[in-house]
């Protein structure tokens, strides 16, 4: 034994040294792996358009969009406080040149060149990124010609320009051609450079100190990019925003019910009445709280006159939001919650895109806010779809219940609303209704609220009781029922499947153990029609149902055992 095991070493040395013999001596050659040949003819980079096999644009941009963003570290901070400055103007040959210096994210604060044709418009807007060659004196310089500096950097820009793009600024060219154009200089370019000054050499060491703070200097630069076509679209919306206000002002509901909203109602209300679009009725209903919020809204209310205060005995969310729309007047209707702070452009965004598309409905993103921490929703990209169809993909969780992210025509309210004894859960009852009387929803990918999560809200985990776990039962059975009534079950019956797989899984997470087995029975019948339904499961989940594909006996005991270890 020790012989055999004395000739596997043996064998093994002989193994590492004949190993070895193959290996260069350096794995690094000018900063480059010595297998870069291999690296390259790996990059075949099967998501580009073209290689992709997904042909239809607007589906490949939005899957390229979601994998690069997936292989980013964090972004910096979101903003829509540009609060821009002009720092210098010029005329030009048929277009303005203008400096401007705004916040671009959350940290930084920059300089950009903006030219625009002269005449009445609408022009076409251009996103200009500058090259990022290892010139780093100048950047947005080398798209637009610079003004108000130094001859210095005058004569280095044009040089550059002459050297690589036969003497011409695309820029210029593009704004005498009838194109508005801005260009800002990427981090460590320009006069976003090293306070040091330009150094080439540091660049690699400045991308390595943001990979050791957790962050990536190229992915900050694609964040910003992104920024700016944002930018872009503000400017298309406010463009459409000033013939809005040429032909017709709509009058906007902003409905705001409040109960004990001491700590947050004064943020509230400044972030709507700090908007952008001014022919706002502000409509607070207070519910019969019990601390000073009334006191507060008062206060606001005889400072502005376009506060509507309605005072009621408590009777929870669902009336609050009913005598709401009874007192509301505007054409549009806005929800907010009393702790939930509204961006600044938000009504001025959607109306533009509402009375553009002549929509019902208009849809944006949000922003998550745990506890100071901020997380955008999923974002559902779509330009028109019917009301079925939009709850369809509700039921599909691609789009989320919540009506305050639903800014809607108060003319809907025409229709019959039921409003059954639910309060956990009646944004689904009410948005349920909205979305099958209307004919037209269309989306906005522009933040408009950040939504408070906190401990004490009503749809965290932590404050889950009898109470609420009876509403959330009597919903999902009011959805159906009022689907039925429609006469719409055939028609979204995969859709459903997909929430009864939620709302059982809804109830192992909240520990009702006694209501499963009838719910898995359900769904395990489902997966047989719609194998699709596996694929939102996690290994553990699909353990559990397979544990009830046996019998509902041997289910209940995988599921207990999960709790016990608590592993649910």
């Amino acid at each position: 034994m020790v012989k055999g095991l004395l000739f596997g070493m043996i064998g093994l040395v002989v193994s590492t040294t004949a190993l070895s013999q193959h290996l260069p001596a350096y794995e690094l050659e000018r900063e480059m792996p010595v297998f870069l040949d291999q690296l390259k003819k790996e990059l075949t980079y099967p998501m580009a358009w073209g290689n992709s096999p997904v042909k239809n644009f607007k589906k490949w941009r939005k899957q390229a969009r979601a994998t690069v963003l997936d292989a980013m570290l964090a972004p910096p901070p979101y903003t829509t406080k540009y609060e821009t400055e002009i720092l210098a103007e010029e005329q030009r040959e048929g277009y303005r040149a203008k400096k401007l210096c705004f916040n671009l994210t959350g940290y930084s604060r920059v300089n950009a060149y903006v030219l625009i044709p002269d005449g009445e418009g609408p022009f076409p807007a251009v996103v200009l990124l500058h090259d990022h060659g290892g010139h780093y004196t100048i950047g947005k310089e080398k798209m637009i010609r610079p003004f108000g500096v130094d001859k210095a950097v005058l004569d280095d820009a044009d040089a550059w320009a002459a050297n690589c793009y036969g003497g011409q600024y695309a820029g210029d060219y593009l704004a005498a051609h009838g194109y508005v154009v801005i260009s800002v200089d990427a981090l460590y370019w320009g006069e976003r450079g090293r306070k040091e000054g330009a150094d080439g050499s540091k660049y690699a060491d400045n991308a390595g100190n943001f990979m050791m703070l957790g962050r990536s200097l190229s992915a900050f630069m694609n964040y910003e990019d992104m920024s700016l076509l944002e930018l872009r679209e503000m400017a298309k919306e406010k463009e459409l925003k000033n013939d809005i206000m040429e032909k017709e002002y709509p009058l906007v509901s902003v409905i705001i019910p409040v109960y004990n909203a001491h700590n947050s109602i004064t943020k509230t209300l400044q972030s709507v009445i700090n908007q952008t679009y001014t022919n706002l009725e502000i409509v607070v209903v207070n519910d019969g709280s019990t601390d000073d919020s009334l006191d507060i809204i008062k206060t606001y209310a005889a400072e502005d006159p376009r506060i509507v205060v309605f005072n009621k005995q408590n009777e929870g969310l669902v009336q609050a939001r009913k005598s709401g729309i009874d007192i509301a007047t505007g054409k549009y209707i806005q929800y907010l919650d009393s702790d939930d702070i509204m961006h600044e452009d938000a009504i001025t965004r959607l109306v533009a895109k509402a009375e553009e598309t002549q929509a019902d409905m208009v849809v944006a993103p949000f922003m998550f806010c745990y506890d100071g921490e901020f997380h955008k929703s999923t974002f559902f990209d779509f330009v028109e779809l019917s009301g079925v169809e939009f709850l369809k993909n509700i039921l599909l969780k691609k789009a989320y219940w919540c009506v305050w992210s639903k800014f809607h025509l108060r003319s809907l309210y025409q229709n019959e609303i039921e409003r059954p004894d639910i309060s956990f859960g009646e944004d689904v009852v009410l948005s349920t209704q909205l979305l099958l009387y209307l004919q037209k929803v269309v989306s906005v990918d522009y933040i408009i609220i950040d939504y408070n999560f906190t401990n004490t809200s009503m749809s965290h985990p932590a404050t889950f009781d009898d109470k609420k776990y009876g509403d959330f039962v009597n919903y999902t059975i009011w959805i159906e029922n009022y689907i039925d009534k429609k006469g719409l079950r055939e028609e979204m019956k995969e859709a459903l499947a997909h929430f009864h797989l939620e709302n059982a899984f809804r109830r192992i997470y909240w520990k009702r153990f006694a209501d499963i087995r009838k719910e898995m029975k359900r769904l395990v019948n489902e997966m047989e029609s719609y194998p699709c339904l596996i694929n939102n499961l996690s290994k553990r989940e699909r353990k559990i149902v397979n544990a009830y594909r046996v019998s509902g006996f041997w289910g209940d005991l995988k599921l207990r055992y999960y709790n016990m270890r608590h592993k649910l």
